[in-house]
């Protein structure tokens, strides 16, 4: 409600996710704490329902991928067909979740395409089919084609799912979010409130105790 907050609310379920700043990593940590304010979380549900609601035309989510599932898209597709759009093999050898999701909800135009689009980050994450090696690899220069970026970036807003909630969950796998109650910076609202002003007099007084040392 006002930049004095230290809690931000979910836009999509407000009553449900919240991040708190956390001022000794200069980062957000998911918390539940901010849910208990119901003041707070009644803005952002009233916030919410003001906001218009964008189309939703692609209910997808699946990141299974297979023939069947291409030949949606590419009628004529095969187990043959060059570039490979059923299997999400990187040239490393692994396969990649990202490449797997982007393929499974179509993240390029047609199947006669040689770029594959991120469909968490379009204009940043682009592969390219390695004809020689049959295995896709990270491409640069499909991100230069810009009708094909314009492309994933609309199937990206089409998609019926939380592509900012799937990125955040995917990262908490990579890298435990410390608890709240391990930081020790919260409290009541009141513990905040007297925080925030003892941060305030420090800063005051570093910033007299300068001046006179200058002098």
């Amino acid at each position: 409600s006002d930049c004095e907050n230290w809690c931000i609310y979910s836009l999509k379920t407000p009553t449900q996710i919240a991040w708190v700043w956390n001022n000794d990593n200069d980062c957000w940590s998911t918390v539940n704490d901010c849910i208990n304010y119901e003041n707070e979380t009644n803005y952002v549900v009233d916030l919410k329902s003001k906001l218009c609601e964008s189309p939703c035309d692609v209910p997808k989510k699946t990141s299974e991928l297979s023939v069947s599932l291409l030949k949606i898209k590419c009628p004529d597709y095969a187990e043959s067909h060059s570039p490979t759009f059923h299997e999400a093999k990187l040239c490393s050898g692994i396969e990649d979740e990202e490449l797997k999701f982007s393929l499974a909800n179509f993240g390029f135009s047609s199947c006669a395409n040689w770029c594959v689009y991120s469909l968490e980050r379009p204009r940043d994450m682009a592969w390219g089919w390695n004809s020689e090696a049959l295995c896709w690899e990270i491409s640069d220069s499909c991100l230069n084609l810009f009708d094909e970026v314009d492309f994933a970036v609309q199937v990206q807003e089409n998609l019926c799912i939380d592509v900012t909630s799937r990125m955040i969950e995917s990262r908490e796998i990579q890298r435990s979010t410390p608890k709240i109650e391990d930081t020790g910076l919260w409290g009541d609202e009141e513990t905040q409130k007297d925080a925030i002003e003892m941060w305030k007099l420090f800063l005051f007084i570093s910033g007299i105790a300068f001046i006179l040392i200058s002098i």
